[in-house]
């Protein structure tokens, strides 16, 4: 009886049961950004169960009508989704200044940014994680961390006991952290990069895929290699 009240066949599997009831007991949720980070995103909500993606929202001028089902909508309509009984919103955008500002927005709007920790990452439970943030499959949260609102620890990444990470900060997939780390806003953590004990990462700056950091990096410096060396600045706005 309940596999017919949910559209599902009965010898369709008890699992396909589980997620469809599970889809309609959890909090509507649209997610800004409707490009392959939005994929992810709503693929995460069917895991954790919690939330379901009813819209994805995003700026630019040429949008599909939908993307696996979901509607594709305007930024424009961030305003009315509370009109609609839409409470929560997951900004899946790359850039950390441009996340950051539309999770601004998103809050001026009303609206809640939850935090998603995938099922296979480890967060240890006196770790503190901002609104907004994401924690992906296979990455560790050690003792006594702090993330950011709006930051992203990615696949494989290790963040061990007592490192802070800025706002809209990304620890890139399989890089690794010592302890006692500052990450600073915005800043990034490329891919496979390993970052000493106690060093300082200023705002802004990027860390190279690969690099080994043992001194501190200061805010907006490129650093790339083995040890890593300063090669350049980046270009804010």
């Amino acid at each position: 009886a309940v596999a017919e009240a949910l559209g599902v066949e009965a010898d369709g599997g008890t699992s396909e049961v589980i997620r469809r009831a599970r889809r309609l007991d959890a909090a509507p949720l649209a997610i800004y950004g409707a490009a392959l980070g939005g994929r992810v995103i709503a693929e995460y909500l069917e895991l954790v169960g919690r939330w379901r993606a009813v819209a994805y929202l995003d700026d630019a001028d040429d949008l599909p009508e939908e993307i696996d089902g979901i509607p594709v909508r305007p930024g424009s309509d961030l305003g009315g989704l509370l009109e609609e009984g839409i409470a929560h919103v997951f900004v899946a955008i790359g850039l950390g200044r441009v996340r950051l500002a539309v999770m601004d927005r998103v809050e001026e709007a009303g609206l809640t940014l939850p935090t998603l920790v995938h099922p296979a990452a480890y967060v240890a439970p006196s770790a503190a994680l901002g609104r907004g943030a994401l924690v992906k499959a296979g990455a560790t949260v050690g003792t006594s961390v702090r993330v950011g609102p709006g930051s992203i620890i990615d696949n494989g990444a290790v963040v061990p006991h007592d490192n802070t990470i800025g706002a809209g900060a990304l620890i890139a997939p399989g890089a690794a952290l010592g302890s006692g780390i500052v990450v600073g806003d915005r800043a990034v953590v490329g891919i496979g990069a390993r970052v000493a004990t106690a060093v300082h990462i200023g705002a802004d700056a990027v860390v190279a895929t690969g690099a080994a950091v043992v001194r501190d990096v200061a805010p907006g410096d490129v650093v790339e290699g083995a040890p890593a060396r300063v090669v350049g600045r980046v270009r804010l706005p």
